[in-house]
């Protein structure tokens, strides 16, 4: 390693400390914001479908929970009591006293519109309902739907069937019924029963409306499923008999609160609803929760990888400024090496760099001034030997001179 850092010319020593001292920390500081920030929009986003699931899971539970609480309440009103104690005498009486009564429920269609129809199914033979649509010619009272509730100590659940169980409703139609058995309240004997419908339909509508990227399912005491909402067509969602038996158990647990059931595979949040003992769960693809987030943490990649590559870009700006001048001045002392003292360094002395250089080229006029210097006096020395030179040489060329002419 102390090899290779050695063998490295200078401009790549700058250009590796420069990374290592920036380039590198801004890469880690990204990744890791890039992962803490993916988890924490991971878990918003679950936060947020776990928050719409309850939000969904309360609505219908508040559904089902305000029509028990009206049948609940018409078993105790006077006027129902009154009128399924009547004993009637002709066919017009019970007729006249079925259409006061109907005339007296449509009131309570306006409670919740959601509820399509409560009805009132006496002993005596009498019937009222809060819609408009028309009774089934059969009698209610030889049906086992009917004798199930009027035999039952407390309210019974019908999972989604076809049709109205009392009156002539769509065939397409699904609804959710719901029974309690009615007692006169002087006597205790049971004297009728009272019935609700809310449409399938209106319980699709509510989860769509609030959940179009999961599904949600109702599911009764032993595990069947009573009903599905719409499917996400890209992330499907398949329920399990294991995935099935862990929401039941979590939601029992968990009594009437909405509870995270842990899934690898799926986002589950489960309760059990207050009357019915049923348990709703709202289930999401992991898939699309991942998908939901992939825009955000793309975008969120993009600046960091924008940033690591300005600091990059950063980083070759400033060795390259660093390394300039110093090549510049390497260059010079060649040329200076060589013979050449007229080169001068000529980038303005803003740093330490340039006062380098400016020194460097003082250096070279003291050179040359001690060349110069140096010159002028061999140059006078050479003239000073010359001279002496010439005294000498000129006494014996006269004597020489002379001794010839003798």
């Amino acid at each position: 390693m102390n090899d290779f850092h050695i063998k490295l010319s200078f401009r790549k020593k700058l250009l590796l400390s420069f990374i290592v001292l920036s380039f590198i920390p801004v890469l880690l500081i990204g990744i890791t914001t890039y992962r803490l920030y993916n988890r924490f929009i991971t878990d918003m986003t679950e936060k947020s479908s776990v928050e719409t699931i309850d939000l969904i899971c309360n609505d219908i539970d508040s559904l089902l929970n305000d029509t028990w609480q009206l049948c609940d309440a018409l078993t105790r009103d006077i006027k129902i009591q009154e009128n399924l104690r009547v004993k009637f005498n002709s066919v017009s009486s019970q007729y006249s006293l079925d259409l006061s009564g109907s005339m007296d429920m449509a009131s309570l269609s306006t409670y919740r519109k959601d509820i399509f129809g409560v009805y009132v199914l006496g002993e005596n033979g009498g019937r009222y309902k809060s819609n408009y649509y028309s009774f089934k010619p059969d009698d209610p009272r030889d049906s086992k739907w009917y004798q199930k509730i009027k035999n039952s100590p407390e309210s019974i659940w019908f999972s989604p069937h076809e049709g109205s169980f009392i009156v002539r409703s769509s065939i397409e139609d699904r609804f959710i019924s719901v029974g309690l058995p009615s007692s006169d309240k002087a006597t205790g004997r049971i004297n009728g029963v009272i019935c609700a419908d809310i449409k399938e339909d209106d319980l699709t509508k509510k989860i769509q409306d609030s959940l179009n990227s999961g599904a949600v399912y109702l599911l009764d005491a032993q595990g069947n499923i009573l009903f599905q909402s719409g499917n996400n067509s890209h992330f499907p969602v398949s329920v399990s008999d294991e995935l099935t038996g862990q929401i039941l158990q979590a939601a029992k647990d968990a009594d009437t609160r909405s509870v995270v059931i842990p899934n690898r595979e799926y986002l589950v949040v489960g309760r059990t609803l207050n009357r019915s003992g049923w348990c709703i769960a709202g289930v999401i693809s992991r898939r699309y929760l991942a998908q939901s987030t992939k825009e955000l943490t793309t975008i969120l990649l993009l600046v960091l990888l924008i940033i690591a590559f300005s600091a990059l870009y950063i980083s070759l700006r400033i060795s390259q400024s660093v390394y300039r001048p110093i090549q510049t001045l390497c260059t010079m002392m060649e040329a200076v090496e060589a013979g050449d003292f007229s080169v001068r360094y000529s980038e303005p002395p803003a740093d330490e760099l340039g006062r380098l250089g400016n020194n460097f080229n003082h250096m070279l006029n003291k050179i040359q001034e001690l060349i110069s210097q140096i010159y002028e006096e061999q140059k006078k020395l050479r003239n000073s030997e010359f001279k002496a030179l010439q005294a000498q040489i000129q006494p014996h060329f006269l004597y020489n001179s002379l001794d010839s002419v003798i």
